[in-house]
């Protein structure tokens, strides 16, 4: 079972879906997916609107090291975006 932070509003309901994956037997993790953040929902905003164009590849990097950083930089150049004429 897969959930995003936060996994309920109630620790109640926290307890009840960890409850039943344990009944279940199912793995359970919490994602920390950035959805919730404002510069995600504003690019998520301007992708709807259109405001992007065509999105063919998205890399989120906030985590990397800035040496691998870098590396992913660089795929850009390999981005059918890139490479579209």
């Amino acid at each position: 079972m897969l959930t995003e932070r936060p996994i309920s509003l109630e620790l109640w309901e926290a307890d009840d879906l960890i409850a039943f994956a344990h009944e279940e037997s199912l793995e359970f993790t919490i994602s920390y997916s950035q959805s919730t953040s404002p510069k995600i929902a504003y690019a998520k905003k301007c992708i709807l609107e259109g405001h992007l164009g065509k999105v063919v590849n998205v890399i989120d990097s906030r985590h990397l090291p800035r040496k691998l950083d870098k590396k992913f930089a660089s795929r850009v150049k390999q981005s059918p975006a890139a490479t579209a004429g």
